[in-house]
């Protein structure tokens, strides 16, 4: 039998591999959010490295350190295939001082990055997260994941890593506000609204916390309810944020159903959508006193309407008993 040579095999193998990762990423070079950079801390990579970073490429902090939040793909290392997550640079400071600063703002978001890599559909955990540490040329990668899914929710695994470092960092004074390029969801779920609910919206958030029924739990838009029954909040949340006055052609004003559009408050039908933004964002951004999600606020409020449409029993009148006059 005729052998084979190892060394021919194993090159064959890694040449597929590369030809394959160039051709997932190849799509990214006609997306305008990344720029095709293979170089870092000034170092051109192009020969072993391909990066496809998130623009703007480096995200600049105050303190002269940078990071970089990309796709990367390693020539030469073909067992960990593609790979992506958050790149810190240090060039002008001791990697004493400067690592021990990346550990410590990637462990105050992990939850968060991990919540929101699962909710795009990532199967991930803690395991999932690795480190590299590349002092020689003055960076380091706090964390990074092998790449696991397509190549649409890996894009979408950058940005939401980008904007919780973004909102952190805005958030501890590290950059300032014209750093930051992206939107977090809670924004991005207003913008579905008009005008006049963002105002509703945010009135809202402030009477609850004034109230003091409410508590800001994280450096994102994240609040938890303090009381044990979801009850109120769900009927305060529809009665207070789920209606708009309108001006007519006729210049009458008429309260309108933002549940439903289409039909006056006047209707019974009071059950409303839950694709609707209005009832998509407390599962999102409030959690109960147990610290989960708000799950099923329109079907606490259905039950509680029906219970209020419920007639009320008359109940029964105790009669005094008469004493017989003697």
């Amino acid at each position: 039998m005729e052998k084979t040579n190892p060394t021919v095999n194993h090159e064959t193998f890694r040449r597929k591999t590369v030809e394959k990762c160039l051709r997932i990423l190849s799509p990214l070079d006609d997306d305008s959010r990344f720029v095709l950079e293979n170089s870092v801390n000034g170092i051109d990579h192009s020969t072993t490295h391909v990066m496809y970073k998130l623009v703007p490429p480096q995200l600049e902090l105050v303190d002269g350190r940078k990071y970089e939040f990309l796709i990367e793909f390693d020539r030469d290392d073909i067992e960990w295939s593609i790979y992506y997550g958050c790149r810190g640079l240090f060039p002008d400071m001791d990697e004493d001082e400067a690592l021990p600063l990346f550990d410590e703002e990637f462990e105050a978001q992990r939850q968060f990055i991990l919540k929101d890599l699962r909710m795009i559909g990532l199967d991930v955990d803690d395991d999932s997260f690795e480190i590299t540490n590349n002092t020689s040329n003055h960076t380091y990668w706090p964390f990074w994941l092998k790449m696991t899914g397509n190549l649409q929710s890996t894009v979408s695994a950058v940005i939401a890593i980008r904007t919780s470092y973004e909102n952190y960092l805005l958030y501890k004074g590290l950059i300032t506000e014209d750093k930051r390029t992206y939107p977090d969801e809670y924004e991005i779920l207003l913008s579905l609204v008009d005008e006049q609910s963002r105002v509703k919206i945010s009135e809202f958030i402030d009477n609850m916390l004034l109230e003091g029924l409410f508590e800001k739990v994280s450096y994102r838009n994240e609040w938890k309810l303090k009381s044990d029954t979801n009850t109120d909040f769900a009927v305060l949340w529809r009665d207070s944020l789920c209606y708009k006055v309108i001006e007519k052609r006729d210049g009458k004003k008429e309260v309108v159903d933002l549940i439903h559009p289409n039909k006056n408050i006047a209707d019974n039908k009071w059950f409303p959508k839950k694709h609707f933004a209005m009832w998509e964002m407390p599962r999102r951004f409030f959690y109960d006193s147990n610290g989960k999600p708000m799950h099923g606020l329109a079907k606490t409020y259905n039950q509680w309407k029906q219970k209020e449409m419920e007639p009320k029993s008359p109940g029964i009148k105790r009669v005094a008993k008469k004493t017989r006059k003697e």
